[in-house]
């Protein structure tokens, strides 16, 4: 992860942790697709309670759970159907994956 993709990391959980009650989109797989399972984020938003980096892995701490994504390779501005957020390419579990920051 280059000094950019950190950067844009880190404004990503700034602007979350302005908005009223904190919601936004972690959406991997087909959640990431729209029209996927989860309709729109915003019915059921997720709750960022703390996001930082730790060397080459972004944390997120969601009300529901813990999002890990390790090895990022790849941070990309996006204009999502539910919005502009980022896509971010790392692993997640030790397999490679795309995640979309809402």
């Amino acid at each position: 992860m280059d000094a950019a993709d950190r950067g844009l990391l880190e404004s990503w959980v700034a602007g979350v942790a302005a908005r009223p009650g904190h919601h936004c989109g972690v959406l991997t797989g087909t959640d990431g697709e729209p029209f996927g399972p989860r309709a729109r984020p915003w019915d059921y938003p997720d709750i960022l309670i703390a996001g930082r980096l730790d060397g080459e892995a972004l944390i997120l701490e969601l009300s529901d759970r813990t999002e890990r994504i390790d090895a990022v390779s790849d941070v990309v501005p996006v204009d999502h159907s539910w919005g502009p957020g980022l896509q971010v390419s790392g692993l997640v579990a030790g397999s490679p994956a795309d995640v979309w920051l809402v």
